[in-house]
């Protein structure tokens, strides 16, 4: 008499799955009479081993935000030279997949080093962690590279003050723009 015995196996798969694109089941077979399974021959039944890929659904999506503020550095109520905006942007992972590489391009982001803050972002109020990173600014583009990953629901902000021109005040406006990309993404215009 022989007996064999199988089980349902529930797995639930998690965030490195999803960034994989897939899930990759094996299960192998052996007993005391035969040889144990190398790999699995998808065509031959009787190798003891089988596989099953399910590929799973990927949706990398990249949300962003800005505010301004107009700043009056002397206090005399009107726009002057010398007068600023600091803008504030957030970027979020509004997907399912981790982000990476990120690029954030603005024509008013000062050169230099410009703090990010990683965080969450719900209901259009910015919660932000421990967590910092330091993006060097050139050209009014910061590229993050492939150490930062943003992952899903995950939220990233950084503020920066544009100075006043003369033609801005003769403008009557501050028109600005940012766009803000990853490897995994299109890009996102504010």
């Amino acid at each position: 008499e022989t007996w064999l015995e199988f089980r349902r196996v529930l797995f639930r798969s998690d965030q490195d799955d999803i960034d994989a694109g897939e899930v990759l089941n094996t299960v192998m077979v052996d007993t005391d009479n035969t040889d144990p399974a190398n790999q699995d021959d998808k065509q031959d039944p009787t190798d003891g081993k089988a596989s099953y890929d399910i590929n799973l659904v990927q949706s990398p999506e990249l949300s962003v935000w800005k505010h301004g503020d107009l700043i009056d550095g002397n206090g005399d109520s009107v726009s002057d030279v010398g007068d600023y905006v600091t803008y504030t942007v957030t970027l979020q992972n509004t997907g399912n997949q981790t982000l990476s590489s990120i690029v954030v391009t603005d024509i008013h982001i000062p050169n230099g080093d410009i703090t990010l803050t990683l965080g969450t972002y719900v209901g259009g109020v910015f919660t932000p962690s421990n967590t910092t990173y330091i993006g060097n600014a050139s050209g009014g583009v910061i590229s993050l590279g492939t150490d930062v990953k943003l992952a899903p629901d995950a939220a990233l902000q950084l503020s920066y003050h544009y100075n006043l021109t003369q033609t801005n005040i003769d403008d009557g406006s501050v028109i600005n723009v940012v766009t803000v990309d990853s490897d995994n993404t299109d890009p996102q215009v504010t």
